[in-house]
């Protein structure tokens, strides 16, 4: 019986991709291989990380505490002053009030004493300053619970500019975050690697 010999070679079934850290992280070293050779991947899954992943996941943190504080800042504004200093300005404005009465009564009466000439013009002249003053601190009590009951709709915008500003910064963490992790583009098989932790990807790139 006769047998027929011929050279020949074993090629996988599909195309080979030959996987490299991704644009931007040129001089990175690979500092963990989370496959092996022979382990079967799929799509999008993470089959590196560089040695730049834990430096740039402490920037999303730090980003996502920005963007929760300025959040937190935005609730305060919109909540407006807190109602134990809304109480206490309405307290004050109220005795204001009440004092002015009392000083506008007073000087009414100092008035018609003056026209009849019974007391001096310097006892008139306290009482219409006692009253003047009191007219002022009324206004500015008034003014100022006025301020602490509004939600300026200026601040409000200024606020949510920060978040946005915050959110932003934060999604930009994150895409620079999975800059450092090389991810599969499509299910397969590990064939060959590369680069082991600790070295850099060269021309062959990190894995096949």
């Amino acid at each position: 019986k006769s047998r027929v010999h011929a050279l020949g070679r074993l090629e996988p079934l599909g195309k080979v991709i030959r996987l490299a850290q991704p644009s931007g992280n040129e001089g990175a070293r690979v500092e963990e291989l989370l496959v092996e050779e022979g382990d079967d991947v799929t799509a999008g899954q993470t089959v590196a990380r560089l040695d730049t992943f834990a430096r740039k996941q402490a920037l999303v943190v730090e980003a996502e505490a920005h963007a929760a504080a300025a959040r937190g800042k935005l609730a305060q504004i919109l909540a407006g002053a807190k109602q134990g200093d809304i109480e206490a300005a309405r307290e004050e404005v109220a005795l204001f009030a009440e004092q002015l009465t009392v000083a506008t009564k007073e000087l009414d009466r100092a008035k018609t004493l003056l026209e009849r000439k019974t007391i001096a013009v310097e006892e008139y002249d306290n009482k219409k300053w006692a009253r003047d003053r009191l007219v002022i601190e009324h206004r500015r009590a008034a003014q100022l619970l006025a301020s602490v009951s509004e939600v300026r709709q200026t601040d409000v915008h200024l606020q949510e500019l920060e978040v946005s500003a915050a959110d932003a910064a934060v999604q930009s963490a994150r895409e620079t975050l999975k800059a450092t992790e090389v991810r599969s583009p499509s299910a397969g098989r590990v064939l060959r690697i590369h680069t082991r932790p600790g070295e850099k990807t060269g021309d062959l790139g990190l894995m096949e």
